[in-house]
């Protein structure tokens, strides 16, 4: 009869019982969770009620985001403040909520040396920001009920193959 020590190491090198996953769930994709809201969740940045920006004389087409940069709170309509800087030093300030604002901004990171237009036209954020903390709560649970069942049947098989090599613990 193997010990599960010897069968470990000479047959799989590592521990049978590993997990492969932590109880905590992985982050989780935004961006990806904003576009599954459908159009009932999430508009476009020009069609989105949510926000507001103002572009003065620049033509979308050809600003270039080269960076962007949190402003800060306002101080009478209790949102935030988004600057994006074009190639051409030229400036457009987008308006919303905190979170809003904090979720574009990683969303972003994506859209460098893309046009105002294809920003506006192409980055979405939620309508109500309640509605992203919904998806992403039943995402979660989501993940973590799949994790659960990937460990049970992992620890099924871990069983079934001491019981065939009759490993004893």
């Amino acid at each position: 009869k193997y010990t599960k020590k010897v069968f470990n190491k000479s047959i799989f090198g590592t521990a049978l019982n590993k997990k492969y996953f932590d109880d905590d769930t992985p982050a989780l994709n935004e961006k990806t969770i904003v576009n599954s809201l459908g159009w009932k969740g999430a508009r476009p940045l020009k069609r989105n009620d949510a926000i507001t920006y103002s572009i003065g004389h620049i033509e979308p087409e050809k600003f270039t985001l080269v960076k962007y940069q949190m402003v800060g709170e306002t101080l009478f309509e209790s949102k935030a403040v988004l600057r994006l800087i074009g190639a051409d030093s030229s400036v457009v300030e987008i308006k919303a909520e905190k979170s809003m604002i904090d979720l574009l901004s990683t969303i972003l990171e994506d859209y460098k040396q893309k046009s105002l237009k294809e920003i506006l036209d192409n980055v979405e954020l939620p309508l109500d920001p309640k509605l992203l903390t919904e998806k992403k709560t039943e995402i979660s649970e989501q993940i973590k009920a799949t994790i659960n069942k990937i460990n049970h049947i992992q620890a099924s098989i871990e069983k079934l193959i001491m019981k065939l090599y009759s490993i004893e613990l």
